[in-house]
């Protein structure tokens, strides 16, 4: 009877370890096909980079057609403003900075 007992035992622990064994395959499985779907995306997303940037000039070469402007010339002034204030103040505050 004892080893009926045993066998029993090692057939129920058999019985698990393939079930379980076979869970992570499954699990395994879906994660590699996952990866691969993102891998395909991450190469596509890569090569439509690369045909935006083959336009730009790489690092260290001069743009073509762009020369730069020597002293004298126009100057563009980015300001972000936080409007946390009266709108009568941004107002003064832009006149402010206008006139010099």
């Amino acid at each position: 009877m004892e080893n009926k007992d045993k066998d029993l035992g090692k057939s129920g622990y058999l019985d698990l370890l393939i079930a379980t064994l076979d869970e992570h395959e499954k699990n395994l499985y879906m994660l590699i096909k996952k990866s691969e779907k993102l891998s395909k995306r991450t190469n596509k997303l890569f090569e439509n980079f690369k045909e935006l940037l083959k336009d730009y000039p790489k690092p260290g070469e001069k743009e073509k057609g762009v020369n730069p402007v020597s002293g004298g010339g126009d100057t563009l002034i980015y300001l972000k403003i936080k409007l946390d204030r009266p709108i009568d103040e941004v107002i003064k505050i832009l006149e402010t900075l206008k006139k010099e």
